[in-house]
């Protein structure tokens, strides 16, 4: 069917998205945050970081934000690094935590690609977050958000589904002479 055919060109596309499974982060909390809100996968987040390279050299910062607008991004969406939404899941509004990333869930995940990596191959990288603000999935503000994140992040997907589908000839069209005779009437 129609639908079939869309259903699985968008799942093979969207296998493509595996986080690997074998890697873990360490954290470390250094501050207590206001445990009435806790982060969950779907949650919108406001974070503000600082990342560090750990080189031979001593740390190297790679990233910052501190000083300017808080990052927002979806948990579970991916939008920013695997260790580091791996980090922020749990954490409470105002919590600051450390959290160690090895390389595989940070620029070496064979699932993000950079033009210019800010790191050599195989850096462990170190991020201290603090959660500035949570906007929890089902909210309203948040239902929109989401909805309107999707369609700009899959637009391109969702496209390429509808393509294939009117553009792929039909395999067998139905006709007289190949329905079966229990089904004419």
């Amino acid at each position: 069917s129609t639908w079939g055919r869309m259903l699985t060109v968008v799942l093979l596309c969207l296998a493509h998205f595996k986080e690997p499974s074998k890697a873990n982060i360490e954290t470390k909390i250094i501050a207590e945050g206001d445990c009435k809100t806790v982060c969950v996968n779907g949650d919108t987040v406001h974070i503000t970081h600082k990342g560090y390279w750990m080189s031979k050299n001593g740390p190297v910062l790679i990233d910052s934000n501190i000083e300017g607008q808080p990052l927002e991004l979806v948990l579970g969406r991916h939008q920013v690094l695997l260790g580091m939404e791996k980090g922020i899941v749990g954490m409470c509004v105002g919590e600051t935590r450390r959290v160690v990333i090895p390389p595989e869930l940070a620029f070496d995940n064979p699932q993000l690609h950079f033009a210019k990596k800010p790191v050599e191959n195989g850096a462990t990288v170190m991020y201290e977050i603090t959660v500035v603000d949570v906007e929890k999935s089902g909210s309203a503000s948040s239902i929109f958000k989401t909805a309107k994140n999707v369609l700009l992040d899959t637009w391109p997907l969702i496209a390429f589904a509808v393509a294939a589908v009117l553009l792929v000839p039909k395999l067998r069209t139905p006709t007289k002479k190949n329905i079966p005779k229990k089904l004419k009437k």
